[in-house]
């Protein structure tokens, strides 16, 4: 569940959305404190029963102060998977266009590098007989991160702000469809879709 968060026990946590801000640079050599804090948890009910949000703050700081501050939001749910539901469009063109294969690969690297330890990314046995997922699940925060990676290579800009919410799941074998590009002035709107259509991710940032 993580060191910290409120102990709810007989719930699967799943990562819905973050927000990111970055203030300054992180330099190299220099000497920088983490901080993090549960700021807020609500009780929901929904078509899928009850759920917990839990909204997780972090941030980072040097001699200069903040640097990045990272708000996490995650559910905790007692309901079982849902059946993937079909996307109902195709993927739509874009300014800015790449198709990254999943593999178990490449989600055992990013537990690694995170250190999530889930089994639902890397075990296809406990994922699919204990979890009831499909498949091996994708990371929401590895296709976050293909998202901002894609800002990273096409803007021409850095980013001052970064944010995200998962809305679909993407198993293993599936191709992740990227997509993106400026929506305003300082704005950019960037995407993560399956071969059906489904947005997995949806995610914006300002630039300047």
């Amino acid at each position: 569940r993580g060191g910290f968060l409120p102990p709810l026990p007989h719930r699967r946590r799943m990562f819905a959305g973050g927000r990111l801000t970055f203030a300054a640079p992180i330099l190299i050599g220099s000497t920088v404190r983490r901080k993090g804090e549960v700021v807020a948890v609500q009780e929901k009910t929904g078509g899928r029963g009850e759920l917990v949000v839990v909204t997780v703050r972090y941030e980072i700081s040097d001699q200069r102060g903040l640097l990045v501050a990272e708000e996490q939001d995650l559910v905790y749910t007692d309901s079982p998977p849902q059946p993937p539901q079909p996307g109902s469009s195709e993927v739509p063109d874009a300014p800015w266009s790449e198709s990254i294969m999943t593999d178990e690969v490449l989600l055992f690297r990013f537990s690694a590098l995170t250190f999530n330890s889930h089994r639902i990314h890397y075990d296809r046995t406990y994922a699919t007989g204990n979890e009831g997922y499909p498949g091996l699940l994708v990371h929401g925060t590895l296709t976050a991160l293909l998202c901002a990676e894609m800002l990273r290579s096409h803007a021409t800009r850095p980013p001052t702000r970064f944010s995200f919410r998962t809305t679909a799941p993407l198993y293993v074998g599936e191709t992740i469809q990227l997509r993106g590009g400026p929506s305003a002035h300082d704005a950019v709107r960037l995407a993560a879709y399956r071969d059906d259509g489904a947005v997995a991710v949806e995610a914006h940032a300002t630039v300047g």
